[in-house]
């Protein structure tokens, strides 16, 4: 199971799930889409995938991103 929770500030809330003793699967990261998540396992072995928006982007920018990454 995952859960993707969409709060104000993403690195705030990893941290502080790490400390009360939830595992890091993924690094908080920005992305081509406009969001900075991470994703931590609890104890009970849930998945969360938490993330802040940090950019409007349009519709066409994100596939142009998308396309550049994909190139690699």
């Amino acid at each position: 199971m995952s859960i993707h929770l969409h709060v104000a500030d993403a690195d705030a809330l990893i941290a502080r799930c790490l400390a009360a003793g939830a595992t890091l699967q993924r690094a908080a990261a920005d992305h081509f889409y406009g969001e900075r998540s991470g994703t931590v396992r609890d104890p009970f072995g849930h998945e969360w995938n938490i993330g802040h928006s940090i950019e409007t982007v349009s519709p066409e920018e994100m596939q142009r991103r998308y396309d550049e990454l994909m190139r690699g």
